[in-house]
């Protein structure tokens, strides 16, 4: 039975390698020669710049064989405790995570974008006014 799992991982895994090297030099060829005059590339070659490009990216992360990555009884879980809840606790619940999301994200909002909570749009230097223009320093 392991030597059976053995080759259905060498299996996918050799398959796995066939198809994104195809789809690598597939794309390559067809795209970088045109826009950017730059050389085609072989399938070993491709197959370089796809796992260069897996570990700049993330690395390879194999969630198993079918499964969407996580814990999945924890979702289950999850899943199971929310279809339980009455529809006021979903609705007490929803608002917990906007409000937990807000207070993550309400310094990390771009300079000039307007908070809703005060109509003010948030100026830099705690809104002192710039006297030195971008264009005076060129």
């Amino acid at each position: 039975m392991a030597g059976f799992k053995i080759l259905k991982i060498a299996v996918f895994a050799a398959l796995y390698i066939v198809v994104f090297g195809t789809m690598v030099v597939a794309l390559w060829n067809w795209l970088m020669p045109n826009l950017f005059n730059l050389p085609t590339i072989s399938f070993s070659q491709a197959l370089g710049l796809f796992v260069l490009c897996r570990i700049l990216t993330g690395g390879f992360r194999f969630s198993g064989i079918g499964g969407g990555g996580g814990n999945w009884a924890e979702k289950q879980e999850m899943f199971n405790n929310w279809k339980n809840m009455s529809p006021d606790e979903r609705e007490s619940m929803k608002r917990e995570w906007k409000t937990d999301w807000r207070e993550r994200c309400n310094n990390r909002r771009p300079i000039g974008f307007n908070r809703p909570e005060t109509n003010v749009p948030k100026t830099p230097n705690g809104g002192e006014q710039n006297t030195v223009h971008p264009k005076d320093l060129i």
